[in-house]
């Protein structure tokens, strides 16, 4: 099995490559699809990620385990994720009917867990919404473009942070319509339902803490070290505070506000509204 390498990794996620108005923008782009095919053609009708099951698997890890791509390039990640990562890709049989079954029930997995609509209107406003995104010239005549989170990360639509898989295919060069958008929300919403059932498991919270650990995990996910932090430890185990180190869930659920290792005023601002949302029921927009 072959990956993406470090230098088509960093070649996708350049301005030579994103922007169209950069002098090497065509150069870069048929170096990016020249290495997609001569790397990723393959016979077989899929591809499944298989996880080790050892003691010590990680949550993401867990969380790819089974999971099946028409293509090998239709992963967002590789193994390995981590030092003494055993994970492994493997090429896999099935029949196109079978295939079409598996692909749209990954697709739609939820479990009884949902996000209510004053949430989604809530985690909307959050990520940036219609209005917010028209005065930043991200949204307009109807069409989503492509903007920064503010974080540096390119997204679209509500917040879908894209993957430089995505930006290979160039799908989104050319903006996606409100009806896109919103099929994308769903997606993502449904990806932090998975997380919260694969982490947390509880089914005793009310609903404003469930879309306020919802609004969480949408932003935080593919974050690293998520899985094993003290935050979902004391949301999965309802506890104030963590036996080892004594800190409290406010504590801990606050401190995810930076990104690239920096203070993020925006993201401070969000958890103090989740925080608010989770505690006292105030979706605060």
């Amino acid at each position: 099995m072959v990956k993406l390498t470090d230098e088509i990794q960093e070649l996708m996620l350049s301005s030579a490559y994103t922007d169209s108005s950069n002098p090497k923008h065509k150069e870069v782009v048929k170096k990016v699809e020249k290495y997609f095919d001569d790397n990723f053609k393959g016979d077989t009708t899929a591809f499944k990620w298989v996880s080790d099951h050892c003691e010590n698997m990680c949550g993401a890890c867990g969380a790819m385990d089974g999971v099946i791509k028409r293509k090998y390039s239709d992963f967002d990640k590789y193994p390995p994720l981590h030092p003494n990562c055993h994970c492994k890709i493997i090429e896999i049989g099935m029949s196109e009917d079978e295939l079409d079954r598996v692909m749209k029930e990954q697709e739609d997995r939820v479990d009884e867990i949902k996000m209510s609509d004053k949430g989604k209107i809530f985690l909307k406003n959050k990520e940036g919404d219609k209005e917010y995104q028209r005065k930043h010239d991200s949204y307009k005549d109807g069409i989503f473009y492509i903007h920064d989170d503010g974080a540096g990360y390119g997204t679209i639509g509500y917040g879908h942070k894209i993957t430089a898989n995505e930006y290979s295919k160039g799908i989104f060069k050319n903006g996606i319509t409100e009806e896109e958008a919103e099929k994308l929300f769903k997606k993502d919403v449904n990806i932090a339902i998975n997380d919260y059932n694969k982490y947390i498991k509880r089914k005793d919270y009310t609903q404003n803490q469930v879309d306020a650990i919802l609004s969480f995990l949408y932003n935080t996910g593919g974050a690293e070290g998520l899985s094993g932090s003290n935050t979902i430890y004391l949301l999965k185990n309802k506890l104030d505070k963590h036996p080892i180190s004594k800190k409290t869930l406010e504590k801990e659920f606050k401190e995810w506000n930076t990104s690239k290792g920096e203070y993020n005023d925006g993201l401070n601002n969000r958890r103090k509204a989740e925080w608010e949302l989770f505690t006292k029921g105030k979706y605060i927009n």
